[in-house]
């Protein structure tokens, strides 16, 4: 079996989506089974893989934000390049890890006549747009005013200029309007919690052509980097934005510093909001106990989990399934979680971690505190965590529900 494996950033980025499409393919090319393989076509490479792996050289100069929200220019750049690899290579089933190259790679794969597979792992099959989940909605129904409001929103709360909004309208509401109708022109669908099962249920697709896949856990094993410090070190990764919550945890930890001032938090990624958490830090008189990392690389992130005591998930959109989780568990660190989303198919509360209420400084001030007090409630949370992790996320689980998934869809499209 050969399997064409459509990711964005992959050749660029170390994210959730890419870890996850880097895993997969790196399962297939390893398997037993001689004939299964898998090849990657992404839009820019900037460093060597362990497989195939094909870029676009005709977006190469393309913004990686213009390349998010996608247009259809740019999929006319990458539609010739897409056509010539897959009738090259001749896969069974392509398989798209992500919205930006989504519509490209249905019209290609429809007109050879292979089976598609998508991964959801957002909310962009039914809205482009971010401010709506902020509020906690997703949002199933709304109209060309309500989407010009959060793009407004957007802008405001981005650059602080809402008229660059009404310029763009056009392109964001037409790029809208065409994920949503090619979202309905997959044949099979992969989400990564049940919690997004349903809510793709939800926008109108059958059931019978959903399957909830978790994604696979990190190639890690545990490492206590700790070692005798009495320092207590929190870690924090995600995008720098305000669907983050971080600007709620640095409020939790102002409250957990005045108790253990020792305490250090430290925060890995980038994001709009990067200059506002910073202000916050400073604002809060935190800047001894916070330190912004940035983006960091997959080794150095491994290394940042070793060195810390517990992590922090304090997202307030409905998460569909965090891989901070997942890296977490792997190197057996137990971790507060907001209850948002996916999250509490895995982190359950007061088994493997500990789930607090969104927005709610109190709730993760206590949940902080206790996890600094308790080191044995800790150690209990973090071997449950493992162990769980171990048994649903393994390669060997995840490499065989996806193969399953693509015999199934092969079958069907040769009957």
């Amino acid at each position: 079996m050969k399997v064409a494996i459509i990711a964005t950033f992959l050749g660029q980025k170390t994210s959730g989506a890419e870890i996850s499409s880097f895993l997969l393919a790196k399962s297939f090319n390893t398997s037993q089974n001689k004939n299964d393989s898998a090849f990657v076509i992404t839009t820019k490479i900037s460093h060597p893989m362990p497989f195939r792996c094909y870029s676009i050289p005709s977006v190469r100069h393309v913004p990686n934000s213009v390349l998010l929200i996608g247009h259809k220019y740019i999929d006319r750049l990458m539609e010739k390049r897409i056509h010539t690899i897959l009738q090259k290579e001749k896969p069974d089933v392509v398989h798209i890890q992500d919205s930006s190259m989504m519509i490209t790679a249905i019209k290609v794969s429809k007109k050879l006549k292979i089976p598609t597979v998508f991964t959801v792992r957002d909310y962009r099959f039914v809205c482009n747009l971010s401010i709506p989940l902020e509020q906690g909605i997703v949002p199933f129904r709304y109209n060309k005013k309500m989407y010009k409001k959060w793009l407004y929103e957007s802008f405001v709360q981005r650059y602080g200029k809402g008229w660059i909004s009404y310029l763009v309208f056009p392109w964001f509401y037409t790029q809208n309007n065409r994920l949503l109708h090619y979202f309905k022109n997959i044949d099979y669908y992969i989400t990564v919690s049940d919690f997004v099962k349903n809510k793709v249920i939800e926008s109108g697709i059958e059931k019978r052509k959903i399957k909830t896949i978790k994604v696979q856990k990190e190639e890690w094993s545990p490492i206590n980097g700790i070692g005798t410090s009495q320092k207590i070190r929190i870690f924090t990764a995600g995008g720098l934005k305000k669907t983050k919550g971080f600007d709620y945890l640095l409020h939790s930890f102002r409250y957990v510093v005045d108790k253990y001032p020792n305490t250090q938090l430290r925060i890995a990624g980038e994001g709009s909001s990067m200059e506002k958490l910073v202000k916050l830090t400073r604002r809060l008189r935190l800047k001894q106990n916070v330190t912004f990392l940035g983006n960091i690389n997959h080794e150095t992130m491994r290394e940042e989990y070793a060195h810390s005591h517990f992590v922090i998930s304090p997202s307030l959109w409905p998460e569909p399934l965090t891989r901070i989780i997942f890296e977490s568990f792997t190197m057996k660190k137990t971790i507060i979680a907001t209850d948002v989303g996916g999250s509490s198919e895995l982190v359950i509360h007061g088994k493997t971690g500990l789930v607090v209420e969104a927005r709610n400084v109190k709730d993760m001030t206590n949940a902080i505190i206790t996890l600094i007090k308790e080191p044995d409630t800790r150690e209990r949370l973090a071997k449950n965590g493992l162990a769980l992790i171990t048994k649903v996320s393994n390669v060997s689980a995840v490499f065989q529900h996806h193969r399953k998934v693509y015999e199934k869809l092969i079958r069907y499209k040769k009957n």
